[in-house]
């Protein structure tokens, strides 16, 4: 604060360089290159510079130096953040492949099981039906075999009457 008060005294005095002597009085030529001019331009940079340059040091050079802390410190954080953030993506991903994996696996198993029993049960309706298949076989040859007896039964009474027959047609 006590600084803050001298800094404003010391520019209070500003106002008070004597403009006129850079008034051209009649003089031609490059004002800069007058030395008449100098003793005056050096008392004022004299007095002006370490003013600026305590300002400068005091007042804004801490406070360029504090934003650019504040600004390292907020990126080095959000780079923090991202490759944390990277990281759990990273792990996310090989948690979701590894999901994916046994997903794959355990689906593979499944219809390798539900083909087994669909060949089970495939393979049990096969024999269930060659059995019904071979009663009905069976009970087909039992048929053909007892009407083969009947008729082998009937064939004599046939040809008796069929002879019977003949000769009765041969005899009238």
């Amino acid at each position: 604060m006590k600084r803050d008060r001298i800094l404003l005294a010391l520019a209070g005095l500003i106002p008070l360089y004597p403009w006129s002597c850079m008034a051209s009085e009649g003089k031609t030529g490059l004002p800069q290159l007058d030395a008449t001019l100098y003793p005056g331009l050096l008392f004022w940079l004299v007095l002006c510079f370490p003013v600026f340059f305590i300002v400068m040091y005091y007042k804004a050079v801490p406070a360029i130096e504090e934003a650019k802390t504040t600004r390292k410190d907020t990126v080095d954080a959000d780079l923090a953040g991202a490759g944390d953030a990277q990281e759990r993506a990273k792990t996310m991903m090989v948690e979701g492949e590894k999901a994916l994996a046994n997903a794959r696996e355990s689906s593979l198993k499944m219809v390798e099981k539900i083909v087994l029993d669909a060949q089970k049960e495939a393979a049990a309706q096969q024999e269930k039906q060659k059995h019904a298949l071979d009663e009905k076989f069976r009970a087909s040859i039992e048929k053909i075999s007892r009407a083969r007896v009947t008729a082998m039964n009937d064939v004599p009474k046939a040809v008796d009457e069929a002879v019977a027959a003949i000769v009765a047609k041969l005899t009238a």
